[in-house]
């Protein structure tokens, strides 16, 4: 199946004239951010890049998407912040698909029973 046909499956959420618009070039440049192959755990990876990438690239304006601070609700709010150490890891907060591609390629990320 096509990396298209897969993300369509995947991913029904999305605006299928977006997809077909904006996805076939993207697919040219996710082996620029993540070097692995397309098989085996590689698809959802690179789905959920991809997912990531159309988001930015069909959001409003041209400023970047930035993290929620704070949220109210009626009398209530809260406020919060995410730590990080990359720009790149920033960038990728920015959507849900980003964050679920950050957590698909996280490494030593603790210990394994043997």
């Amino acid at each position: 199946m096509a990396v298209i046909d897969d993300f369509k499956a995947r991913f029904p959420e999305f605006d299928t004239d977006e997809v077909d618009t904006y996805l076939p070039t993207l697919i040219g440049l996710w082996e620029y951010y993540w070097g692995g192959e397309y098989e085996d755990e590689g698809v959802e990876i690179v789905l959920n890049l991809l997912a990531h990438m159309l988001v930015q690239e069909t959001a409003s304006g041209t400023g970047a998407l930035k993290d929620e601070t704070s949220k109210s609700v009626g009398n209530v709010s809260a406020s919060y912040s995410i730590k990080t150490n990359s720009e790149r890891s920033l960038w990728f907060r920015a959507t849900r698909y980003g964050m679920a591609y950050l957590l698909l390629t996280m490494h030593d990320h603790g210990g394994s029973f043997v």
